[in-house]
């Protein structure tokens, strides 16, 4: 087997792991340009960084139903 060749595998996890800094850095923009006070936005950021792929997601729907409510 030639190591130069990627595999499925390989491919699988770098595309993950694109799609997690993608998202991770998407939800840490969209939580600077909130207008929410600084600890509730520290707090926030904390969470996206310790857990990305959970606290991202939480992060886009949750500010994703709060735009939704003010429209």
């Amino acid at each position: 087997m030639n190591p130069l060749i990627l595999t499925a595998t390989d491919i699988a996890f770098g595309t993950l792991a694109v799609v997690l800094v993608v998202l991770t850095a998407w939800s840490a923009i969209d939580l600077y340009f909130q207008r929410n006070n600084r600890a509730r936005t520290l707090l926030w950021l904390i969470f996206i960084l310790l857990a990305p792929f959970i606290g991202s997601l939480v992060s886009l729907f949750k500010t994703q139903r709060m735009r939704s409510r003010r429209y």
